[in-house]
């Protein structure tokens, strides 16, 4: 398929909309890096409309707590240039007597907190399997919620690993987030574009 060219931009900072929270420690190493190299070399990914955020949090959000004015972006058609929103599998930390105490528990926090579903979110521990048909949406926010169930930890029984794999996001879950001030739990979405193939240096000093 070819693509047209499509150009770099440099936008105000506070026009950007994110819809994902970033991992600190990622955040912390991009720091280092920009105040070392003074660079940041790759644009970040935005809604031409919205100026929603598509790729880049930590790039946007390293360049906000550098206090710049500017960012360089490239803008992109939801509907043309995004063949994909992939999701992430998360897994998780939960303590409990055995590995279907552990299911049952997991089971009813996610059907509590969301909405019916068409498509499957898979749920494994160990040699057992769960199939749940919950909103992604309400999945991610829930996962947040709870710290990545992190509040499931306590000082009875077994730690186990909980592995979660949701349904792929559609560009109108990222719209629903946006438009009700939410951010969804980081690592959520990972949306496959040809547009990261983009490279454009720009120094920071530019962007002030």
């Amino acid at each position: 398929m070819s693509h047209s060219k499509k150009r770099i931009e440099l936008l105000p900072l506070r026009e950007l909309i994110p819809h994902e929270d970033v991992v600190s420690d990622r955040l912390a190493i991009l720091l280092r890096d920009l105040a070392s190299r003074k660079i940041i070399e790759k644009p970040v990914i935005v809604d031409e409309k919205t100026h929603v955020i598509i790729d880049g949090h930590h790039r946007y959000n390293a360049l906000r707590i550098l206090g710049v004015r500017f960012i360089p972006v490239v803008l992109a058609n939801y509907n043309r240039d995004i063949s994909e929103i992939r999701s992430f599998t998360k897994k998780l930390i939960v303590a409990g007597r055995d590995e279907a105490s552990v299911l049952l528990r997991v089971e009813e926090i996610l059907r509590e907190h969301g909405k019916k579903y068409d498509e499957p979110t898979i749920i494994r521990i160990g040699s057992k399997q769960l199939v749940l048909h919950v909103d992604p949406v309400d999945l991610s926010l829930t996962l947040k919620e709870y710290n990545n169930l992190n509040q499931l930890k306590d000082n009875s029984g077994r730690l186990y690993v909980v592995t979660i794999m949701p349904p792929p996001l559609k560009p109108y879950h990222v719209v629903k987030v946006v438009g009700e001030g939410l951010t969804l739990s980081p690592r959520t979405t990972k949306h496959a574009t040809w547009l990261k193939k983009y490279y454009f240096p720009v120094k920071i000093s530019k962007l002030y």
